[in-house]
């Protein structure tokens, strides 16, 4: 049970990366800035790994998501990934 559960949310934090490196490149082309990318990742990563694959704790979907996706940006940022526009 326990390493099913650490093999979804594995996946899930992959589908976040997949998700946040999709927006940030679209970004490049729209000039999409903060909150806006934000919810394009997360619409993206509804596509990806929707909610329904967590079954009885979907509810945590958003929350994890969010946090996710704020750790994923942060630690790019961090080490340089991301070009940032002047």
């Amino acid at each position: 049970m326990l390493a099913k559960v650490f093999e979804v949310l594995q996946g899930f934090v992959q589908a976040v990366a997949v998700a946040v490196l999709i927006t940030e490149l679209a970004a490049e082309g729209t000039g999409a800035k903060g909150a806006e990318k934000k919810a394009q990742a997360i619409a993206k990563l509804r596509e990806i790994f929707p909610p329904e694959r967590l079954g009885a704790a979907s509810w945590v979907w958003e929350p994890l998501a969010n946090f996710l996706i704020d750790a994923v940006v942060a630690y790019a940022n961090a080490k340089g990934f991301f070009v940032k526009s002047a």
